[in-house]
């Protein structure tokens, strides 16, 4: 399954066709968001001319490189709230961050990198807390620290009581971010109450894993994942099913993965289900749902649509699935445990048409970029987070008319490349659609999607009162980026750029 990685030479020509591109497109995108700007700025409706609300929040946002911490600054600002965003230092330059450059920020804080120096990274949010006066922390960072913002985050409620703190605490974090203790969670919560999860089992060595497939009925079928984020791009990608044909092509696939006793990683290996796959993003209040959105998925979504545009009963099982979770959270662990469970909580799901069953697949205890399809209801979306009367039980949606969401710096030059460039050039370019897969659904562009039509989807890093970062996620962040791959010889086989996230070659 899957398809095969492009070369390091592939990969430099496909990036510097792209920033090409990009050059060529510089004058017309700069016209644009010129356009934009001053006319936001003779209708006051720019976003840096929105008055601070009279019992407003000073909110500190990290993971502002991601379009999703973009999208939450802009609801807030829209609300009235003063937004403070964070980034982190690394390979991203902090000059080029989208988000820096929206007039919905009102100051910007560079933190060190959590991989590299965790008390560091901890040390600066606090200082950012204090010196920025604020009132809010709503984490929107990428999976490698979400248990360094969950770690700030208990530090802020017993020191700093003040602060509203949108993230669970570390110890729910922790059992909710890494595979296989999120399915042991599950598991404790009751799986016959409706919170089903694919059968699974830890391995941390190949004979481990080998002895499981063996001892599996006949025509079980498996996956082979990382507990430890980010650890499995290449195998995640490939998708292959185990066992293989002969026990020695399934060791042999095991040790490329890396599963050997002296790795120090925990692997995996969870049931195959053939099915819908959907991914959810929500926001929790004190162990209440507060807002939903559902999608159909795939390993690599650039594309978000509502899934209630297309099969509306996936969702109603969805937010079934998680609903059962924070009832049982509650009546597991307790009313004071479940009221501290605050924040965003993501979840990729497979429906089972056999089983007529919603499975969960894994948690990620972070916003996700399907938060995108409630940008145009910001204000209600702050509201979910700040209003102290906010209706018990009211939960938040995208419109059902809300279109799709797409990032235009993606997907016209893929849909470019798709029209005049072969797998001689990029091997994802020779993959054959099929237009009634439920994963086309998730990538843009949609399978014989016209240009036209690209150029007219809903871009979610687009916002008429704050084109600008729009403008720089295209011609500056996302060039810098694909030319430093270049000049670093670190080739890539896919490129979220909704996330600045690459998949590099192993």
């Amino acid at each position: 399954m899957g398809q095969a990685n492009p070369t390091q030479l592939q990969s430099d020509i496909i990036s510097l066709l792209a920033c090409a591109l990009s050059l060529v497109l510089f004058p017309i995108s700069l016209s644009i968001s010129i356009a934009a700007y001053a006319i936001a700025f003779v209708r006051g409706t720019l976003l840096s001319h929105r008055p601070l609300a009279h019992h407003n929040e000073t909110v500190l946002i990290t993971g502002a490189r991601a379009s999703k911490a973009l999208v939450l600054t802009r609801a807030f600002r829209r609300a009235g709230h003063r937004v403070v965003l964070a980034d982190e230092r690394g390979p991203y330059s902090s000059l080029f961050c989208p988000a820096r450059w929206s007039a919905s920020a009102d100051a910007f804080v560079l933190l060190p990198d959590p991989a590299v120096d965790p008390d560091g990274y901890a040390h600066a949010l606090e200082e950012a807390v204090e010196g920025e006066r604020v009132t809010a922390f709503v984490p929107a960072s990428t999976g490698g620290a979400s248990i360094d913002d969950a770690r700030v985050g208990d530090r802020l409620r017993t020191l700093l009581r003040h602060v509203e703190v949108w993230i669970p605490t570390e110890d729910v974090v922790r059992a909710l971010h890494e595979k296989d203790t999120f399915m042991a969670l599950c598991a404790e919560l009751g799986e016959d109450v409706g919170v089903d999860v694919p059968a699974s089992k830890v391995v941390t060595s190949v004979d481990a894993a080998l002895a499981f497939l063996a001892g599996c009925k006949e025509g079980g079928e498996y996956l082979l994942k990382s507990a430890d984020f980010g650890a499995d791009d290449a195998i995640r990608a490939g998708q292959t099913l185990l066992p293989l044909r002969t026990t020695a092509a399934t060791r042999a696939y095991l040790v490329r993965a890396g599963l050997h006793a002296n790795s120090g990683r925990r692997y995996v290996l969870q049931r195959f289900i053939r099915g819908r796959e959907i991914c959810v993003h929500t926001l929790v209040a004190h162990g209440e749902l507060r807002a939903f959105v559902c999608c159909p998925s795939s390993d690599l979504v650039l594309r978000y649509q509502t899934v209630e545009q297309v099969d509306e009963r996936l969702g109603v099982l969805a937010e079934r699935w998680v609903q059962a979770f924070l009832e049982r959270f509650r009546h597991v662990r307790g009313d004071e445990a479940a009221s501290k469970l605050s924040g965003h909580l993501s979840f990729d799901f497979i429906y089972d048409e056999v089983e007529d069953k919603m499975y969960a697949i894994e948690c990620n205890p972070r916003a996700h970029s399907a938060v995108t399809l409630l940008a145009s209801r910001g204000r209600e979306l702050a509201d979910c987070y700040f209003n102290p009367s906010y209706p018990t039980g009211a939960v938040l949606k995208p419109r059902r008319t809300e279109p799709a969401h797409i990032w235009l710096a993606h997907s016209l030059p893929y849909a470019l490349a798709r029209s005049f460039l072969s797998a001689r050039h990029h091997p994802t370019l020779s993959a054959q659609h099929d237009e009634n897969a439920w994963t086309e659904l998730a990538w843009s562009p949609l399978p014989h999607e016209s240009l036209l039509s690209v150029l007219t989807s809903r871009d979610a890093q687009w916002d008429e009162d704050d084109p600008i970062p729009w403008f720089v996620l295209a011609h500056l962040h996302a060039p810098y980026l694909l030319l430093r791959s270049v000049f670093t010889r670190h080739g890539w086989a896919r490129f979220n750029v909704s996330t600045s996230r690459f998949f590099f070659l192993s």
